[in-house]
């Protein structure tokens, strides 16, 4: 460093490992990389908390001498300045998880995690990464037949179908992430038992109750 500083020369920045993950910030429409530090502590508490742990700091590289609280929410891939409450998009980039895509599951009768078909998991992708939320659908491969109107609420994760008023949880996996195997009663059921009771009464008026309070107006390609 100090050759560096005597041929006047940069100093050299710290390498990039291969094959690890990399962290990135949103600023418009433009992704930024983390320093390398603040990615080593980010993947650090990714790879210890999971992929829906939410955790407070004041440990990035940039914040050194404001000592500003930042909130880190992995699940909604969210940092946000608490003295401001700006919020940033970020995203996790695996190279082990290029070409593959998110995995999508519902939490089945057995008390397990069931992944949702290819082609449904493509649809629910392409809502999320849209923030459509509710998102309904009837476009689902397991409701062909059937026609009943499916809500999607990504906030909670939990999926409802308005004819019959049963509600699930959800899960996503980003490409690359930690996938979670059990699911705690309580955490965000209360809304999906709200959902339940749209049920049957609601959904005998068809595009009445259920199409009044969510009728979003979304895009023929989202429904």
């Amino acid at each position: 460093k100090g050759a560096a500083a005597a041929s006047g020369e940069p100093a050299l920045k710290k390498a990039k490992k291969p094959g690890v993950p990399e962290w990135e910030w949103k600023n418009g429409d433009k992704w930024n990389a983390f320093a390398p530090e603040d990615s080593e502590m980010l993947e650090g508490r990714y790879k210890k908390f999971g992929p829906k742990a939410k955790f407070t700091t004041t440990d990035f590289t940039f914040n050194q001498g404001y000592d500003t609280v930042y909130e880190v929410n992995f699940e909604k891939m969210i940092q946000r300045n608490k003295s401001t409450n700006k919020n940033r998009e970020m995203r996790r980039k695996d190279p082990a998880a290029e070409g593959k895509s998110a995995q999508w599951d519902w939490w089945n009768d057995d008390g397990e995690w069931s992944q949702f078909a290819d082609v449904d998991a493509e649809l629910l992708e392409k809502a999320f990464s849209a923030g459509i939320t509710p998102f309904m659908t009837k476009k689902l491969s397991f409701n062909e037949g059937y026609d009943s109107l499916y809500i999607f609420d990504f906030d909670v994760m939990t999926q409802a179908n308005s004819d019959s008023g049963t509600s699930r949880k959800l899960q996503r996996t980003a490409a690359g992430g930690s996938k979670l195997f059990g699911h705690t009663k309580g955490e965000d059921d209360g809304y999906a038992e709200v959902l339940g009771g749209l049920g049957e009464g609601a959904a005998a008026k068809a595009g009445s109750g259920v199409g009044a309070k969510f009728d979003l107006g979304l895009p023929p390609a989202f429904t």
